[in-house]
């Protein structure tokens, strides 16, 4: 979804876009035929069932979302006294890439693009991104299944290369495996174990044994785990199915008093959806931790600009008024990635409107 359709926009779509759900997530979430939840969602059946709306309630406090009283009204009704009734809301919602140019730089004094990709070691840091990666630490080192969960660019990813980056150091203790090859809609056991012995170096004629790869697998893992730290870490983890949920559980349960294996699933809000509300999934969930990302605060918009901005040079304040972040932040930019291109696209508008630094007028008409 890159933009949203004025005519047919939902309030209940608007809020679903804002945390990454994908409307057919909320909808498997609940235990009603699939034909009765979409009528209810799109107003054809408007009726009581108070039974539908609980339960629908109920899913989608677990994604962080709160169902609107009337889910199918038009969220750009100019006669529905909404906040998400704003007429700039396709922008506000859709954050492209933008870099600056040579023009751009020159006019606001700046040595490079600020927003441009940094290495995982010195990516910006914040308490809780800390939290979340001290918690990513721990789940490996005591061999633990963590789930970390949150909108498109806030920082999961780079949590994991910079995981990744920091066990490259330590590769004589830390055995990474990931399955870049697999189709994570499509993981079997036999699949994903064929993968990990291939990670850990398994010869070829080990992994043609695919009714013993599980046991060679298992094997393998409590050998490694003696002196080692095994973690299959997964990333787009949302996209996993039912099947790969469970077999990527199997894997970690070696069914002994102690664990040979970490695992770390990083994925989007439906993959918390999943482990909140399905129970196909139960027996993952049981022993998933789960950590989320939330939204950037205009206090924390604000130190991640004044970070961007000392890299090339530049103090907050100097290309910066008060009230900016908290003006970032009511366009919707929440993430990383959001920051970065709403307040790229700022610098560009005030450029042309001759002014030398931004101000919340200018950021609302970006």
């Amino acid at each position: 979804m890159t933009a949203i359709a004025r005519a047919k926009t939902t309030r209940l779509d608007v809020a679903l876009f804002r945390n990454g759900v994908p409307r057919r997530a909320l909808i498997d979430a609940v235990d009603r035929p699939r034909m009765t939840v979409v009528g209810y969602l799109t107003g054809r059946t408007k009726g009581g069932d108070p039974e539908l709306r609980r339960r629908l309630v109920a899913a989608a406090a677990a994604t962080g979302i709160d169902i609107p009283d009337k889910p199918w009204a038009r969220a750009l009704d100019p006669r529905a006294a909404s906040p998400l009734d704003d007429p700039n809301l396709e922008e506000n919602l859709t954050f492209t890439r933008v870099d600056l140019d040579e023009d751009d730089l020159t006019h606001f004094g700046f040595s490079r693009d600020p927003f441009e990709i940094v290495p995982p070691e010195q990516a910006w840091e914040n308490p809780r991104l800390d939290f979340t990666f001290a918690k990513m630490c721990r789940a490996i080192e005591h061999r633990q299944i963590l789930a970390v969960v949150g909108d498109v660019g806030r920082g999961k990813s780079m949590l994991l290369r910079k995981l990744h980056s920091r066990a490259w150091r330590h590769s004589d203790r830390v055995l990474w495996m990931t399955p870049k090859n697999l189709n994570r809609g499509q993981i079997t056991a036999g699949s994903l174990a064929a993968c990990m012995l291939r990670d850990l170096g398994m010869p070829d004629d080990a992994e043609r044994a695919a009714e013993r790869r599980g046991e060679i697998l298992a094997g393998a893992l409590e050998q490694r785990a003696r002196d080692a730290f095994p973690v299959l870490a997964i990333d787009e983890a949302h996209t996993l199915s039912d099947e790969g949920l469970i077999a990527v559980k199997r894997a970690w349960d070696s069914f002994r008093w102690d664990n040979s294996l970490a695992v770390l699933l990083v994925g989007q809000l439906p993959l918390k959806t999943t482990l909140l509300t399905k129970q196909s999934v139960r027996e993952v969930a049981m022993r998933t931790s789960v950590v989320e990302l939330k939204p950037m605060t205009a206090d924390e918009v604000k130190s991640y600009l004044a970070w961007r901005f000392v890299r090339v040079g530049r103090q907050l304040a100097q290309v910066c008024s008060g009230g900016t972040a908290e003006a970032i932040v009511a366009r919707g930019a929440t993430t990383p990635l959001a920051v970065n291109a709403l307040t790229a696209r700022a610098f560009q508008y005030a450029r042309r409107v001759g002014k030398t630094n931004l101000n919340p007028a200018l950021v609302a008409r970006a």
